[in-house]
């Protein structure tokens, strides 16, 4: 047994090895969870995205209207061209006529997993960035694989995994281009964010919130100024545009982003019809663990109605009504925010906690839980050691994310990717510096 004793000293002693070693571990357990969803067919789709593909490949979709951003549709056209097999599931999916065999989505499925594989360096690569220190880096790629749900956003045929990898490498692009004052590196975070626009529209949230703190970024040092970094940014995200003109060649419909926030305000407004007993277990039972302790004093249909009645009533009776306006979708969309938001801003604004209690957990469990009642002095440490602006850098623009989720949808937690990696930074972070009090950090950051 010599020999093991020999390698966990070796590991131990070799972070860049341990490093390697968790990332090939996790990649195996990720990919074997994967597989295993895909096989059983348990995976969700996006079948409005795939509605949207079919037409893009001129295929009958049956789905007259366009609803969605044109992210993930061209992603599943350039699979359908690339892999007849992509183009067969497609037409069966959404039921062409040219449907003659099932087809499968294997092809995509494995792209989707390397991009798992790239998201767990993105973590790691982040975390370490950030605080400077191997420990944090490994615990909070440990931590964040097991708050999020990557393995099963890699078996969906939906966008879940292609927003968060884009989310990941804006957040590492543009802490470096914080950090080293590097145009180039800012165009390269603005074209990631603005692409991540195009497969998660809450992402246009933090569009203005990482210009301005790049903006903020002094003249002290090399690089380039505040103004070359936010312009070299802009031109990024202007570049990514293309990308949208792309898909508008391909029969994409501009508006069907519009209809999508519709849809999604419309499933907010839906649960301004909620019960007194449901508004309290709203801040209740979305709680990792102490929502479950507690389950039992609500009856199963509160929990079915807050989980799915609510969303559905917005879906199939406010939102037919929004787009039944005459007009264009960004029209529609300000029908619905003066008939039932500004006109009743009272019921808005008083199921406005439940909403956010939906979604700020980022679907997560004990990890999340612990990683709120961490924030404070993980803030306070990361101030101390004079890491605070690039914290903001990370955090700030997923709490715009969060915000504006909140305030325009029913505020699922896939709506804000990065939340996952924030809880478990935190904790990560917290746990590596635990020894220290914020006087101490103080002083060190001083003196560093």
């Amino acid at each position: 047994m010599g020999w093991i004793a020999r390698a966990g000293r070796r590991l131990e002693e070799d972070h860049r090895l341990l490093a390697v070693v968790m990332l090939l571990v996790l990649s195996a357990l990720l990919a074997h969870a994967t597989v295993s969803t895909f096989s059983k067919g348990r995976q969700d789709v996006d079948d409005a995205s795939l509605q949207i593909a079919a037409r893009m490949l001129g295929q009958k979709s049956a789905q007259p209207v366009q609803i969605g951003p044109a992210g993930y549709p061209l992603v599943l056209y350039a699979m359908a061209r690339a892999d007849p097999e992509v183009a067969a599931a497609i037409a069966c999916r959404t039921g062409d006529a040219s449907c003659k065999r099932q087809g499968s989505f294997r092809s995509l499925v494995a792209v989707q997993l390397a991009l798992v594989v790239v998201s767990l360096v993105l973590i790691f690569a982040l975390a370490l960035r950030l605080s400077g220190l191997w420990e944090v880096g490994l615990l909070a790629l440990l931590l964040t694989c097991l708050e999020s749900r990557m393995g099963e956003f890699a078996a969906s045929i939906s966008p879940l995994m292609w927003a968060g990898t884009l989310t990941f490498l804006y957040s590492l692009l543009a802490l470096e281009a914080y950090i080293r004052r590097s145009t180039l590196l800012a165009v390269g975070a603005g074209a990631a964010i603005g692409i991540a626009g195009l497969f998660l529209t809450w992402t246009i949230a933090a569009l203005p919130a990482l210009a301005i703190l790049l903006g903020l970024r002094g003249r002290t040092g090399g690089g380039g100024s505040r103004a070359a970094l936010v312009i070299a940014y802009l031109l990024g995200v202007l570049a990514s545009l293309g990308i949208g003109f792309l898909a508008w060649s391909l029969s994409y419909d501009p508006e069907a982003a519009v209809r999508l926030l519709t849809l999604q305000l419309a499933e907010r407004v839906g649960f301004q019809g909620m019960s007194p007993l449901a508004w309290i277990a709203g801040l209740i039972l979305p709680i990792p663990f102490l929502g479950g302790w507690l389950e039992f004093l609500f009856s199963d249909a509160v929990a079915r109605d807050l989980a799915q009645g609510y969303a559905a009533i917005g879906r199939e009776t406010i939102f037919p009504a929004a787009e039944g306006q005459p007009g264009s979708a960004l029209e529609q969309y300000w029908w619905l925010i003066k008939s039932h938001v500004a006109s009743a801003l009272g019921p808005y604004l008083a199921v406005t906690p439940q909403i956010l209690n939906r979604g700020m957990w980022g679907g997560g469990g004990i990890v999340a839980l612990l990683g709120i009642f961490s924030l404070r002095r993980l803030i306070s440490l990361h101030r101390g050691f004079g890491r605070g602006a690039e914290l903001g850098i990370v955090f700030v623009p997923a709490l715009c994310m969060l915000a504006a989720s909140t305030l325009l949808s029913a505020n699922q937690f896939t709506h804000v990717p990065l939340l996952s990696f924030a809880f478990a930074y935190a904790v990560a972070y917290v746990a590596a510096r635990f020894p220290e009090t914020e006087g101490e950090a103080g002083a060190d950051g001083k003196s560093s």
